[in-house]
């Protein structure tokens, strides 16, 4: 449509240069002046585009009003048809912010279905494994704020087109990260034919079953999950091991660390333990005085009796269950 209007002015403008050029050298004649061809196309564009040097002008009356018919019809093709036609559709495809819509290439991949504060921190995981992931939202202001963050994502309107241009077929895994269990359930029923793992986050452990019958191969309640297990917790810290943990990907796990009155981490901020650095472990949430804190910050104190959800390999993890026992 747009190179069609282009021609279609393009068209106009030059039968109409050419017209009003004739009618020009003939008024000119009959006011006895001699115009050459170019002469009368020089004053038909100058008129047209309102420019108008004066070095050329008619004497007579009908002259006077055919000069202002000529500009009167550079208005309107100029300001009237090439302006909000041509040049302000062309600015707009040029400016205008086009949100990817399709993540083509991609193999063995993690396919996330909403950003969250856990999933935040689950990427420093992936990027740190080199594991390629890409994020699908459907909220246009959440995917602009994080392509500013260099994160991959586009917008979905997760229907079945649109887990075919992330090459869901080809990926490792499918992780619904909604807060809304109801939205995770609708997505896992579209995708119902795709055989790959599929893991839910449920805010409700209630909620959990139905992520079942939706499709769900594993369910994972980040509050749910820390007290329904922690006994199961506690008494990992007696036996220097791990048994809560629930493998994310290959080599990527999440566990419940539980800290007991003689770790060196109790009293200290999350800051102060570099728990990173000592580790590789990154934390991604903390059971503490009843209250489950997402993706805490530095300053954050660690009690006795509190439960560190970290993610990492097993060694990792591992390494900072001697650091919570003591």
């Amino acid at each position: 449509m747009f190179y069609r209007r282009t021609v279609i002015l393009i068209l106009v403008t030059v039968l109409s240069v050419i017209i009003y050029s004739i009618i020009f050298l003939e008024l000119m004649r009959e006011e006895g002046f001699s115009y050459t061809p170019v002469d009368a196309i020089y004053w038909i564009i100058s008129t047209m585009t309102t420019v108008g040097f004066g070095d050329i002008v008619f004497k007579s009356q009908i002259g006077e009003i055919y000069t202002v018919f000529v500009e009167l019809t550079g208005i309107a093709l100029i300001f009237g048809v090439a302006v909000p036609y041509l040049i302000v559709p062309w600015m707009e495809s040029r400016f205008h912010f086009k949100l990817p819509e399709e993540a083509r290439g991609l193999e063995d991949h993690i396919v996330i279905c909403g950003f969250s504060e856990f999933i935040e921190e689950f990427l420093s995981e992936l990027e740190f494994y080199n594991v390629k992931y890409v994020i699908l939202e459907d909220n246009k202001e959440k995917v602009i704020e994080l392509l500013n963050r260099r994160i991959k994502v586009v917008y979905s309107r997760f229907n079945e087109e649109s887990f075919e241009k992330v090459n869901l077929d080809r990926a490792r895994l499918l992780l619904c990260s909604f807060r809304d269990e109801s939205k995770n359930a609708d997505i896992l029923l579209c995708v119902g034919d795709y055989v790959l793992p599929k893991v839910a986050i449920a805010e409700d452990p209630y909620h959990s079953k139905f992520l079942v019958y939706a499709g769900a191969t594993k369910v994972l309640s980040i509050k749910g999950v820390l007290g329904i297990h922690m006994a199961r917790i506690a008494l990992d810290a007696v036996r220097h091991e791990i048994t809560s943990a629930i493998e994310i990907v290959k080599d990527i796990d999440v566990a419940e660390i539980f800290l007991t009155s003689r770790s060196k981490l109790v009293g200290r901020t999350l800051g102060e333990s570099r728990i990173r650095n000592r580790t590789g472990c990154t934390v991604l949430g903390l059971w503490k005085d009843g209250e489950f804190i997402f993706n805490p910050s530095f300053d954050e104190f660690m009690k006795s009796n509190s439960v560190l959800l970290a993610v990492g390999s097993k060694r990792q993890l591992k390494k900072l269950l001697n650091m919570a026992v003591g």
